[in-house]
């Protein structure tokens, strides 16, 4: 019998946690480019924007429709294929990812939110709170499954570090992000994707700040760099 897909193995997760099926599913796009991934990538968000909350869609299932040139290529999405790629390649430069490599970037991270059902465009910091913290359990199994190298919290990280309780691990990378280590696992602080500021500023930061994480003899270890 073969192994499930890492998405299958998400249903289960939330299958359990959902019986009712309303929650719209994290999870990757491709399990072999992922899964090769010299660094994997994984995005931990805040809420989809997703008013109708018809839950008849998933994230996996709208990257794919991305890819496959079905549906729009928000800025948000080829921001995060762009740091993505960076963390594979910590030497790329903004200019030297292209279009064809914007799609192929799409295979090489997971993502999830920590309120599970839909939301609106603007986020309510007290409500994603209160969901993160009622569906701890559930976003800790999903990055268990996915096992990533680095969990990138766009807009989440005061959220998470808190209900994990990492207080006494944090640190602070010399481009001045917040990141702390836990179970080999990298947390990183960093905007949301879709933060109304350059695509390219934004890049150049997030650069910055993953090559000033891969200084440390500690990280270089983690993420199989000698």
């Amino acid at each position: 019998m073969n192994e499930k897909t890492l998405n299958l193995k998400l249903n289960d997760v939330y299958l359990k946690y959902h019986p009712n099926g309303k929650v719209i599913p994290g999870g990757i796009m491709d399990d072999g480019k992922y899964n090769l991934s010299n660094r994997k990538t994984m995005m931990l968000m805040k809420e989809v924007n997703d008013k109708s909350e018809k839950y008849n869609w998933s994230l996996p299932g709208l990257l794919a429709s991305i890819y496959k040139k079905e549906c729009t290529y928000y800025r948000m999405w080829k921001n995060v294929s762009r740091w993505s790629i960076c963390v594979e390649n910590p030497d790329v430069s903004f200019e030297d990812i292209n279009e064809s490599s914007l799609y192929e970037g799409l295979k090489l991270f997971a993502t999830t939110n920590l309120k599970k059902s839909g939301g609106v465009g603007e986020s309510n910091y007290n409500e994603i709170l209160e969901h993160a913290i009622s569906n701890k359990d559930e976003w800790m199994e999903e990055v268990e499954i996915l096992d990533p190298m680095i969990v990138i919290c766009a807009g989440t990280f005061d959220i998470v570090k808190d209900i994990m309780e990492t207080d006494g691990l944090i640190k602070t990378c010399k481009s001045g992000a917040r990141y702390y280590i836990y179970k080999d696992r990298i947390y990183l602080d960093f905007v949301h994707p879709a933060y109304q500021v350059s695509d390219k500023l934004m890049f150049a930061y997030f650069k910055e700040t993953f090559r000033s994480l891969i200084s440390s003899e500690e990280i270089k270890k983690l993420i199989n760099l000698s």
